[in-house]
């Protein structure tokens, strides 16, 4: 028995299958991470540059390490010795942009969705990505001309739209945001954003109809809750 586990100790193991394509880079990710990406170092080291790094970077986010995957693309967009179409760079930057914004560090999001932004300017909801992430850092007069350029592009993006209408309303241009609003549809959050408005404008009987009507609808916990403190600061 002992010579038997020698003798597979000793047996080669078999090799690693090589990948030269972002296709067989998404195939080896699905059947799994970490030998893919042992697979994209491998590849790099044959010289398989800005494919062959996004396929790493796509590893390693499929691993469980979105930090590490949003350093990597952050640091390849920036690699100005790589050569790659504007637009690339563009989009890597837009890839690293949401990542940190998922990871909520909306800062650096809003740094690296602004240079994709000017490099990738068709990539879609890269606007609006822009603005909400200067708009989760305080930076809401950025968020809005970021809003403004979104819904230039396509008035029809509704979620541009109602996160205009609250950037509005935060920096008190509440005519501005009850115009947004108004040209939504009806649903909870939206509903629940009018009522604020009116909180803000001093109409306290149109939010509290309003609040009352979302709670009642039993929509979404998070924004039931949101509207019941609405009510309380109402009665205050």
């Amino acid at each position: 028995m002992r010579w038997a586990v020698l003798a597979v100790l000793l047996w080669p193991a078999p090799a690693m299958a090589e990948i030269s394509s972002m296709a067989e880079c998404d195939d080896a990710i699905r059947a799994n991470p970490s030998i893919a990406r042992a697979q994209a170092l491998a590849w790099i080291a044959r010289g398989g540059s800005v494919p062959a790094r996004l396929c790493a970077a796509s590893a390693l986010r499929a691993e469980g390490a979105p930090q590490a995957a949003a350093e990597e693309l952050t640091a390849l967009g920036q690699n100005m010795s790589l050569v790659m179409e504007p637009s690339l760079r563009g989009k890597i930057f837009v890839e690293a942009g949401l990542i940190w914004f998922e990871l909520g560090n909306f800062k650096t999001a809003a740094d690296a969705l602004h240079v994709g932004a000017k490099l990738a300017p068709d990539t879609p909801g890269v606007l609006r990505a822009l603005g909400q992430a200067q708009a989760e850092y305080g930076a809401l007069d950025k968020a809005e001309t970021a809003l403004d350029r979104a819904l230039d592009k396509d008035g029809a993006d509704t979620d541009a739209r109602f996160l205009r209408a609250q950037v509005r309303r935060a920096q008190g241009n509440l005519a501005g945001a009850k115009t947004d609003l108004d040209l939504l549809g009806d649903a909870p959050a939206i509903d629940l954003e009018r009522a604020h408005v009116h909180a803000d404008a001093g109409e306290n009987k149109a939010a509290a109809d309003l609040a009352f009507a979302i709670i009642e609808a039993a929509p979404d916990p998070d924004i039931a809750a949101e509207a019941r403190t609405l009510l309380q600061t109402l009665a205050e």
